[in-house]
């Protein structure tokens, strides 16, 4: 490792203040995902979005291992600064472990972090400058998922210390140049009387007049990035490598053999969640392919899965296909929006089928990824911003579709996606009043769709399931909404770590909706999520029970039902 002492710079609050962290740590949490699906749709959308040319392929790695012994030492060594005073990021408990959890994502033959290293120079590309130091990103009218932007806390998030460190390589007047700089984003605090925003650096002397925090370049960036075995993902070509240092995703890194059976889990849900979000990236051949992935556990690739023969998806891949050739069982249509007047301009196309549901079908349902009736909605990127329910066409039967955005309108759909991309918001849009909203049109006409499509449901009458389902299912899913407590205040004075709640009390509430996963003639079944958040600093054990009840008319629960009608009931509560 480089002789170069690692200076330990926190970002003091402004006279006029400034944005702190924690407003940075929230904005990606807010996605109604896992975790590790968050993780993996900001890293890989991020990557996409850096390639060094639109066909070009990128090289996307995830690598999950521990670090303990002889290489546990030079970490410690590197953050020694940071453990002095008040330790904001808990460095001692990571030097008085044995070893801790880390995790590499991996972008190869992309741009990498080139630009200038001053965030007010006014200069394009400033892809260095945009990643540690600006917050947010501007608006703009790429094809892509967007860069690096508040998205970049997926990765502090993922650590239990809330510090990453990066490692680059870029082209720079014909010569591949480097950079090195660790980064942390926790919760603002206060120390010595001073208050502090939560974000920290590692690298260079901090510049005597400006104070500017500088990362290792070239050979001394080199030397870093081979002490912490990063050089390796990127070889000789341009790209970018962040480690997660104590990987969230692993809640046992004390028990050796739990650990390692939560690493194995872990990189399994991130390849699956690669495949669900991000399969158009896996279609055709090695070499055509837009992204190869690798996904490592301890350093040992696992195998590759192809999204056209997995059940479940496989039915996506078709419809996805039919976007651009026929295929076989496959309808589709464009979906029209109207500005005003009888000119109606198409927003994008879809495709779909309806099949038998199988038990892949069910088991993604039950799992929450994907309902057993719903559409992958994508823009021009190719990446799913969601799945979205449909009606269901009859029980047991499936549907499976794809609605692509056209390049005329891709620009709206991007601007009306939040920070975590995980969904169409109309609203912002933000258009002038009675203006009509492409974003909404489109939803409402893909919706519209498979009502008419399974427009003989509503005609029966017999009090099965399905009609119970279509009646009250709209009341289950206000209810969660109106019956749930309130979401808790994130951050406070002094600050908090990721993950932790900063109250006294257990805070619970709903995250997304529910998800309709099976319905036959007598029941049908719905997941609901919860966030539970507990104290800071307490190990107590806590008790938490949950109960189930019919949502009234006005939204209160029905909490004395009448004789003979049937309660919904808990089948299970999964953590």
């Amino acid at each position: 490792m480089s002789s170069k002492k690692v200076h330990f710079v926190s970002e003091p609050v402004q006279h006029q203040g400034g944005v702190v962290a924690d407003v940075m740590t929230g904005s990606i949490a807010t996605s109604t995902y896992s975790q590790a699906e968050t993780f993996l749709r900001e890293t890989l959308q991020n990557a996409c979005d850096q390639r060094l040319e639109s066909d070009t392929q990128i090289k996307f790695v995830v690598d999950l291992f521990q670090v303990s012994g002889k290489k546990k030492e030079i970490f410690d060594d590197f953050f020694k600064e940071a453990r002095l005073g008040l330790d904001p990021l808990g460095f001692l408990k990571l030097k008085d472990a044995k070893s801790f959890e880390a995790m590499v994502v991996a972008d190869v033959g992309t741009v990498g972090l080139v630009g200038p290293l001053d965030a007010s120079i006014d200069e394009s590309p400033s892809n260095f400058a945009g990643f540690f130091f600006n917050v947010g990103r501007q608006s703009s009218d790429e094809k892509s998922g967007g860069s690096f932007g508040l998205g970049r806390t997926v990765l502090t998030n993922a650590s239990e210390f809330s510090t990453i460190l990066v490692y680059s390589q870029f082209s720079k007047n014909g010569k591949l140049s480097k950079r090195f700089m660790g980064m942390a984003i926790r919760g603002a605090f206060a120390h010595s009387g001073r208050r502090y925003t939560g974000r920290h650096w590692f690298g260079e002397k901090p510049d005597k007049n400006s104070g500017l925090v500088k990362p290792f370049e070239d050979k001394e960036a080199e030397s870093f990035a081979k002490a912490f075995g990063m050089d390796t993902y990127l070889g000789q070509e341009t790209g970018f490598v962040a480690m997660v240092i104590g990987n969230a995703l692993i809640t046992n890194p004390e028990n050796a053999a739990l650990a390692k059976a939560q690493r194995e889990q872990a990189i399994v849900d991130i390849q699956q969640a690669a495949c669900v979000y991000g399969w158009p990236h896996m279609l055709g051949s090695k070499k055509n392919r837009s992204v190869s992935f690798h996904f490592s556990l301890d350093h040992q690739e696992i195998p590759e899965k192809d999204p056209s023969k997995m059940p479940g998806l496989r039915e996506f891949v078709k419809c996805y296909e039919a976007l651009n050739t026929q295929v076989e069982g496959v309808e589709s249509k464009e979906i029209l929006f109207s500005s005003g007047g009888a000119k109606k301009e198409p927003t994008g196309t879809l495709a779909w089928l309806n099949i038998p549901s199988s038990q892949s079908d069910r088991d993604f349902a039950k799992s929450g990824l994907i309902p057993i009736a719903s559409v992958a909605l994508m823009r021009q990127a190719n990446f799913i911003v969601r799945y979205m329910d449909v009606t269901q066409k009859a029980d047991q039967i499936s549907t499976r579709g794809v609605f692509k955005t056209n390049e005329s309108f891709d620009s709206y759909f991007r601007k009306s996606e939040p920070v975590a991309h995980d969904q169409w918001n109309p609203a912002k849009l933000q258009l002038k009043p009675n203006a009509r909203n492409p974003i909404k049109q489109t939803l409402e006409g893909i919706k519209e769709t498979f009502k008419e499509i399974a427009g003989f449901r509503s005609d029966v009458v017999d009090g099965s399931a399905s009609v119970i389902l279509g009646n009250v299912v709209g009341r289950l899913l206000d209810g969660l909404a109106l019956t749930g407590p309130p979401k808790p205040v994130v951050g406070g004075a002094g600050g908090g770590g990721a993950g932790g709640g900063g109250g006294k009390t257990i805070q619970i509430f709903p995250v997304g909706s529910p998800k309709v996963v099976t319905s036959n003639q007598s029941h049908y079944e719905a997941i609901f999520k919860f966030q539970v958040i507990f104290p800071k600093d307490q190990s107590d054990e806590k008790k938490i029970e949950f109960s189930a009840y019919a949502i009234l008319e006005n939204g209160n629960p029905e909490l004395d039902p009448p004789p003979g009608v049937e309660v919904p009931n808990i089948l299970g509560v999964a953590i």
